[in-house]
């Protein structure tokens, strides 16, 4: 829920179960609700070397089945981490 904290207190905290936090200087929680949900742009480039239309197809088809399971992974993740994760 967030607030105000005091070093040398304890005080349970966990957005996945409880934990104990005990700050070593005054301090504040800021609460999930207020951190907002923004988004993650993600930006690949890819600089591909080919000596014809068939082999440039070839690579850049390789080139993008490794990246998505990078990326899908990638995705994956922070929906384990922040919830659910939607697509412009």
């Amino acid at each position: 829920m967030g607030g105000d904290v005091t070093a040398g207190n304890a005080y349970i905290v966990g957005e996945k179960g409880p934990e104990l936090f005990y700050p070593q200087s005054d301090g504040a929680i800021q609460p999930n609700s207020a951190m907002g949900r923004g988004g993650t742009t993600v930006v690949q480039n890819f600089n591909i070397t080919a000596i014809d239309p068939s082999s440039f197809t070839e690579k850049v088809l390789g080139t993008i089945g490794q990246n998505a399971k990078t990326v899908f992974s990638a995705v994956k993740e922070g929906e384990r981490q922040m919830g659910s994760v939607s697509f412009a």
